[in-house]
């Protein structure tokens, strides 16, 4: 019996350590190409501007009309808001739009984790008209 406990231990700490190097390598193999603006103007916290005001910057993407997919970029950030609109992405019949924003301190890892998916084509600052 103690070795099965052990056993189940080791195993869930070679999970926890996976994910944990998973993220590591999320950031370091970023499509970043996807990411259609220059993210190197945001801080440390996902914000741009000036010492007069800084603000995040939002972003928005297409992915296929599938519950799946939804429900892979909401564990990827719950903060991202399913928007009944084209957007400038200009998202297909048969797509969605998803809309985030950066004011989050793993802004980073976030948009490289939504640029690695397949079948995410780009990754579009949202601009406000």
């Amino acid at each position: 019996m103690k070795k099965k406990v052990f056993l189940y231990q080791f195993v869930i700490l070679l999970i926890l350590l996976s994910c944990k190097t998973g993220e590591k390598n999320s950031v370091k193999n970023c499509n970043s190409e996807k990411i259609k603006f220059d993210i190197s103007k945001l801080d440390e916290k996902g914000l741009y501007g000036n010492e007069n005001g800084k603000v995040s910057l939002d972003y928005e993407f297409c992915i296929p009309n599938n519950p799946t997919y939804l429900a892979e970029v909401l564990a990827i950030d719950a903060t991202l808001k399913k928007v009944p609109s084209t957007g400038k992405s200009k998202c297909e019949t048969n797509s969605i739009l998803i809309m985030g924003n950066t004011f989050n301190e793993n802004y980073h890892l976030i948009l490289c984790k939504i640029a690695n998916l397949d079948y995410v084509k780009e990754i579009n600052q949202t601009n406000w008209e």
